[in-house]
Parts: C-alpha cells; structure tokens; sequence
C-alpha cells in the first residue's frame, strides 16, 4: 500500500517524505518522492527525525503475521504510539491512521458501521488494531482521522494478494476454500488512496474513524470469476470441503504457496473462514462526510455499488 499510496500522493500534488526500513537498491517507485526518512519504526530516535517539519502524517505500516501477540503489539500498538507521540511534540497537525475492519471481529458482518462494538477476539493482528487505535485518544492535539479499510488488493504493487491469485487462476491451479458465495469487504489501493486524500483535507472527519471498502458485493467467487475472464482462461472450478479448509489452515496455507508458485496464498490463513461468511460494512458515514465515493476497478469494473440497484 505505502508505495502506490507515495505515487497517489505525488500524482495529487503533495510533498511526499516517505518512510524505509533502509535504502531500497534498485528504487521501489516509478515516481520518487521528495524525501526518504530511513530507520527503524520502533527506534524513537529515527521517527523523531522522521516527522520533523511535515504537516501531515500517514500511518499504514501494520504486521499482519506473527507467532506471539507481543510480536504484534509491539509492531502494531506502540509504533502507532510512538509515531503519534513523536508527531504531536514536533506539532504535526494532521495524523491519517490506516486500521483495520479487523477491529470488529472476524466473523460475520452485515452492513457494518463505525458505531458498532470493536470486538476483535483472541486474533493478535485484530486486538493490537483495537489497541493502536485507543492510543490514539491520548494525543488531543493530533488531528485525527481513522481509516478502517478491507481486504486491500490491486495496482502494480500488490504481490502478497493479486500477485498469488493471478498466476493461480492463469495457471488454472486455484482451488476455492468452500463455496465463496458470499460478499466480502475489498478495498482497492486507488479507492484507499482516495480515502487518505480526503482524510488529510477533511475538517468534519477529524476525530472520527470511518469504514473504507469497494462498495459492492462481490465474493471471493464472483471476483476470481471475473479475474479468469479478464485473464482470457476458464474460471475455476474445483472447491475444498468448507469443513477441510476449516479444519487444515496450515495445509491451506502451504497448499496456497505451491499453487502461487511459491508465495503465501493473499489472504492470512486464520482468516480463511471469513470467506464462506458474508462480510459486508457501511461506507456511508465515509460517503457522507468525506465525500468517499468508490469506483469499481480493475476486472471489477463495471461491477454496482451495495447501494445501487439490481
């Protein structure tokens, strides 16, 4: 997300410092942003040099895998506390955080919205979500906006979801976890993009955390179907037992890095069940008061939103 979100930026028309671990040989962007800050999330020496003279700043660095919570929170939790600490003493004014729909819990949901309960279980990615967003209240100073998007897909870097399916459904090797029937909440990079946008201009949003999704109502079968389409091959065909896939995580995993060709199947395995769940949230409070308006993109274009007609 952070590199096309940095071209995003740059095409819009802000300056843009963007944050590496170290300098990347060859460079990461098509378009280069005005400055890098290297260093260390969790060294308070280099976010504080990091944030130094900028008017805004974007947070969607995130683990999403980790065998122990403490892995998570450390990289999840106190790096949000930390950036929005080193933000809010170097008088930063505005603070665009990128959580999750995680927060809510990973289980059904029907037309969501930002009021309902944060309920993340015992997931360590959802609960350290929940955590990072709470240490945002401690900082009155920031203006703060939250962003809540789905399964984030697309543009030309997205190898950990689009560039394991692609080749899966080119190769006619994917396989369905279940029926996958049902909606699930995918948030394309260029509609999240938009979003970090209007968040960075809103005056209404500041304080507030809003749901960012694709607005339509696409499972994971409708969207595979329309990947194989566009990609001129047959649409898969063969499933695994709900109750298989449920039950073998791990193989399901393993099994999505041979069919990828050797990448981790796009989505996290604990989150497979999900899948054959409907998943759908509200954008309304995001249409409404920062005047979030999805398009369908991709081999989705062309796809209704949830709210237009049959």
């Amino acid at each position: 997300m952070g590199r096309h979100l940095v071209e995003r930026l740059r095409a819009d028309g802000f300056e843009v410092r963007a944050h590496v671990r170290r300098l990347p040989t060859p460079s990461p962007w098509s378009v280069q942003p005005e400055q890098i800050a290297t260093g260390d999330l969790n060294d308070p020496a280099a976010v504080t040099a990091m944030v130094q003279d900028v008017g805004a700043v974007i947070h969607c660095a995130a683990r999403l895998r980790a065998d122990h919570i403490e892995h998570f929170r450390r990289d999840n939790a106190e790096v949000t506390d930390g950036l929005a600490k080193a933000a809010q003493a170097a008088d930063v004014t505005r603070f665009v955080h990128l959580s999750s729909i995680a927060v809510y819990g990973l289980k059904e949901q029907r037309n969501t919205t930002e009021d309902a309960p944060m309920a993340p279980g015992t997931d360590g990615y959802a609960i350290t979500k929940v955590e990072a967003e709470s240490r945002l209240v401690g900082y009155p100073s920031l203006q703060t906006v939250v962003l809540r998007p789905g399964f984030v897909w697309g543009g030309p870097y997205d190898e950990r979801f689009m560039g394991t399916i692609r080749p899966m459904v080119q190769r006619r090797r994917f396989v369905y976890p279940g029926a996958c029937r049902t909606p699930l909440p995918f948030s394309h990079v260029d509609n999240l993009a938009d979003a970090v946008r209007l968040a960075l201009q809103t005056s209404d949003g500041v304080g507030h955390a809003f749901n960012i999704t694709d607005d339509l109502r696409v499972s994971l079968r409708d969207f595979v179907t329309a990947l194989a389409i566009k990609l001129k091959v047959r649409p898969p065909r063969w499933t695994v037992p709900q109750s298989l896939a449920s039950g073998g995580l791990g193989a399901m995993h393993a099994l999505g890095q041979w069919l990828g060709g050797g990448r981790s199947i796009g989505f996290r395995p604990d989150a497979i069940r999900l899948l054959n769940t409907e998943c759908t949230f509200s954008n309304e409070a995001a249409r409404n008061v920062l005047q979030f308006a999805p398009s369908a993109r991709e081999h989705l274009a062309g796809r209704k939103s949830i709210d237009s007609p049959s």
